[in-house]
């Protein structure tokens, strides 16, 4: 990339980065005066994922990326323990499939809170709002990492079993990535998460063709790929060394385990402090 273009790219992202600072803010402010609102709880997850890659692209801080992203976890707590008192309760905000903050948690090294997001989380399909195929696939991943902890018996191979029969058998890289997991096999998990990269790739870079797609996504998402960041966590946890770097997850934001827990309402408090 030239010298012009990195700089165009670095004002694109400070612009993002504002902006994200003053929804982030807002939704806050709501909750702060008593609002309880899947919505909102997950605006504000969204919010720090986003500033999260800001830090890392902008000013390559993994510290700021690792808390960033714990607050993002935080948001989905918050809301997961108290989910009950919302009155207008959404099933798109409750789903599984749709939760951005367990991966955030793991990307950045919050193993605490990702075992609560995976504990807390629903254990079955919203039908209006999720296909069943997604709602194995990240249920899967949240009870692998409970078994990865010692918070279950056995590894969740029947769900995967389950994830094939609704592909009707066909091998997709989300199923390599979770026999991979389960078989605890270094190669075979590189190779499907090469893969998926790969599919990830094209996808954004069909997006950048398309008309009305999402500056910001292309210029973070784009850049920065959390799920994938999140697998490599998954890999690590059951004792898997995965060498080499991948596309869109650079060696800067594979933090390791954060050491100290954030403050508890942390996430309340915009900013990277912990």
């Amino acid at each position: 990339m030239s010298e012009p273009s990195q700089m165009a790219s670095a004002e694109k992202l400070r612009v993002i980065q504002e902006h994200e600072q003053f929804r982030l803010s807002g939704c806050l402010n709501e909750i702060s005066r008593g609002r309880l609102s899947g919505r909102l709880h997950f605006d504000v997850s969204f919010h720090y994922r986003v500033l999260a890659m800001c830090k890392i692209l902008l000013e390559a801080d993994p510290r700021a990326f690792s808390i960033l992203l714990a607050k993002s976890g935080q948001a989905r707590i918050s809301y997961l323990e108290r989910r009950t008192g919302d009155r207008e309760p959404d099933d798109l905000f409750l789903c599984v499939s749709e939760d951005l903050a367990f991966e955030n948690c793991l990307a950045g090294g919050e193993l605490r809170g990702a075992r609560t997001i995976a504990r807390l989380s629903p254990d079955r399909r919203y039908p209006d709002v999720e296909y069943e195929d997604d709602f194995l696939y990240y249920y899967f991943l949240r009870m692998f990492f409970l078994h990865s902890q010692g918070e279950a018996r056995e590894l969740p191979a029947d769900v995967l079993d389950r994830l094939e029969r609704v592909l009707d058998g066909e091998k997709t890289d989300r199923v390599r990535i979770g026999r991979a997991l389960c078989e605890a096999d270094p190669g075979a998990f590189s190779a499907a998460l090469e893969k998926l990269a790969a599919e990830r790739a094209l996808k954004i870079g069909k997006l950048r063709k398309t008309f009305g797609a999402s500056k910001e996504l292309l210029a973070t998402d784009g850049a920065i790929f959390i799920e994938g960041l999140a697998l490599l966590r998954l890999a690590e946890t059951a004792g898997m060394r995965i060498e080499g770097e991948f596309r869109y997850m650079p060696a800067l934001a594979r933090v390791p385990p954060m050491e100290k827990d954030l403050a508890a309402g942390s996430w309340m408090s915009p900013g990277d402090d912990g």
